[in-house]
């Protein structure tokens, strides 16, 4: 899967849009030792720059083994990959934990945000604006 996304994604970059950025989806198994491995040989193979490739990550996977997944994550950004989180507001992680990460993006869940801007309380409008502040 990370190969063929690679290789369509130098091939877009190539023929479309330069700044093309594609971005990948890994489960919790694919985030392992190896990893960093994988990724280098996958851009060397395809012809990808490293800055065109957006690991994804769901805040579940941070939350799980923090421990051995910020070494890979900050090794995979040396390399010059993106990383961002997905569906962030889903578990019980906070935007002040997510600084420990080296991160580009960070996608919040549609449940997180739907509600309060409904919300009759004005409390729940201000929590957001004051997180995203």
């Amino acid at each position: 899967m990370l190969e063929h996304a690679c290789r369509q994604a130098a091939q877009w970059r190539r023929l479309f849009a330069p700044d093309f950025v594609m971005a990948v989806n890994f489960s919790p198994r694919q985030i392992a030792d190896g990893l960093v491995e994988q990724v280098e040989g996958c851009l060397a193979r395809t012809g990808l720059a490293p800055d065109a490739l957006e690991v994804e990550i769901t805040e579940g996977i941070l939350m799980s083994d923090s421990q051995s997944v910020l070494p890979l994550l900050h090794a995979l950004n040396d390399i010059g990959v993106r990383i961002s989180v997905d569906d962030f507001g889903t578990g019980y992680s906070s935007l002040s934990y997510l600084k420990r990460f080296p991160l580009h993006h960070l996608k919040v869940d549609r449940t997180f945000v739907a509600t309060p801007w409904r919300s009759p309380r004005p409390s729940w409008r201000w929590r957001i604006r004051s997180a995203c502040a």
